[in-house]
């Protein structure tokens, strides 16, 4: 797997923030494109599960709004659709893209979406998970690039080993 940025976008907060949206594609090598949200942007919703004697374990969905406003934008959803589970992922980022500053990151679940029929322009809400109980099965080194792998996939086994 070596995915490549596809398409990009930037959201202003009202109060200052500013949120970088990367779209990743596997064995993609062209260069990406912008695109437009509607609305917020994005929503997260944050989903827990444990008690009190168990950890709390919080798992993510990510809800893009996505803004479809021609045929390469609609081109795009379908393509999602077609290509399946671990095709497509996102990285936001909160403030510059630095890899330091990744706020979200999950894999684009095409089986949760659907498509309208609608004339242009219109939003599509894309859905992606953190897929947390998936990742914990991966080798740690999916979501990073080849000079962070080595130090990348320490840290990483550390997190993971806490929530086992």
């Amino acid at each position: 797997m070596a995915f490549g940025k596809y398409r990009h976008s930037n959201i202003r907060g009202d109060k200052g923030s500013n949120w970088n949206i990367e779209i990743w594609k596997d064995a993609f090598t062209g260069s990406s494109e912008e695109f437009s949200t509607s609305g917020d942007g994005f929503t997260i919703t944050w989903n827990g599960s444990g008690g009190k004697r168990t950890p709390t374990f919080l798992g993510s969905q990510l809800t893009l709004n996505f803004l479809i406003k021609d045929n390469t934008d609609e081109a795009f959803v379908y393509n999602v659709l077609e290509g399946g589970f671990q095709t497509y992922y996102i990285r936001i980022y909160k403030g510059e893209v630095l890899d330091a500053n990744i706020w979200w990151y999950g894999w684009i679940q095409p089986s949760f979406d659907t498509i309208q029929n609608l004339s242009y322009p219109y939003s599509y809400n894309l859905v992606a998970t953190d897929s947390a109980g998936y990742m914990n099965q991966l080798k740690p080194l999916s979501f990073v690039d080849e000079n962070d792998k080595r130090t990348s996939s320490k840290i990483l086994a550390l997190i993971l080993s806490a929530f086992s």
